[in-house]
């Protein structure tokens, strides 16, 4: 594949105040102070001020530090959180570097995207994936779990890609600053394997080691929202799908008995009901067993 032609980026005023315009005023704002119903009603304004900016970035190859910055709000992974590793650390970040942000991505998404693996499904538009294997096979599932994974990444790996698709220097130069201080680590502890084998005579597989620790293997292990087996059957998914549908339905009871109108009861079984029976079902509907 050759390489990709190098390019200078800038960007106008026009292509600013277009994103600007796309901004969610509702959003609230960022370790700046700057709301984001500021910068898309004053679009006009500030776009040309934005634009200067944005190119100064690019050509000195610095991100200033106020909008590498964030403001940390922790949100309960679970019911009853006891340990910060049970929180999921939401950030605020500089509503004027996501405008930035998504102006880089618009021009770096059809450069890199005849280097991504075909078989990639992730982050892909319409791109769903499938997989076909022999008979009599096994196959060894691993789910890595790599801590903040969207907030830290190795720029080192990510620069020397980059580089080797000869992308322009002072744009991964200008990448590599964003990064700057972020690292990814590998949560040992949360990573599972799920062996799934159909083949008649089963023989454990030799263990995978990381960090000193064995992976565990799980006969399930719940992967975007949806419980998967090692027998490749839906009876755990259905059961998790029951409990929760069950819960719900005592919150819609207790919304008809205090005479909720229609309307609002049709809202909440929409919003709140259906989207967690129906979730995946495309995946799942064909292979559903009679006691399912």
């Amino acid at each position: 594949m050759s390489p990709i032609p190098p390019t200078g980026l800038s960007f106008t005023s026009s292509q600013v105040r277009r994103e600007l315009e796309r901004l969610n005023q509702r959003k609230a704002a960022g370790p700046d102070g700057i709301s984001p119903r500021v910068l898309k009603n004053c679009s006009r304004q500030l776009c040309g001020i934005l634009q200067d900016l944005f190119n100064q970035s690019l050509h000195l190859q610095r991100i200033p530090v106020l909008w590498k910055t964030s403001c940390l709000v922790p949100v309960p992974k679970k019911t009853h959180p006891v340990a910060p590793s049970d929180y999921r650390p939401i950030a605020l970040t500089s509503h004027i570097m996501k405008v930035m942000e998504r102006l880089v991505l618009t021009h770096l998404r059809p450069l890199v995207s005849p280097f991504q693996d075909p078989l990639q499904f992730a982050y892909q538009p319409k791109r769903a994936y499938s997989s076909l294997d022999r008979l009599n096979t096994t196959v060894r599932v691993m789910f890595f779990d790599f801590s903040s994974a969207f907030n830290t990444i190795q720029p080192r790996l990510l620069k020397a890609k980059l580089e080797k698709m000869q992308m322009d220097a002072p744009l991964v130069s200008w990448i590599e600053d964003y990064l700057t201080e972020n690292l990814l680590p590998l949560n040992a502890t949360k990573t599972k394997e799920m062996v799934v084998d159909f083949s008649k005579s089963k023989s454990p597989p030799s263990p995978v080691c990381i960090s000193g620790k064995d992976v565990e293997i799980v006969p399930s292990y719940k992967f975007l929202g949806v419980q998967l087996d090692n027998k490749l059957e839906w009876s755990t998914n259905t059961d998790a799908v029951y409990k929760k549908a069950m819960s719900r339905l005592y919150f819609l009871r207790r919304l008809r008995f205090f005479s909720v109108c229609s309307r609002m009861l049709h809202m909440f079984y929409q919003s709140v009901m259906a989207s967690t029976i129906f979730f995946a079902v495309v995946c799942r509907g064909a292979g559903i067993k009679a006691k399912d």
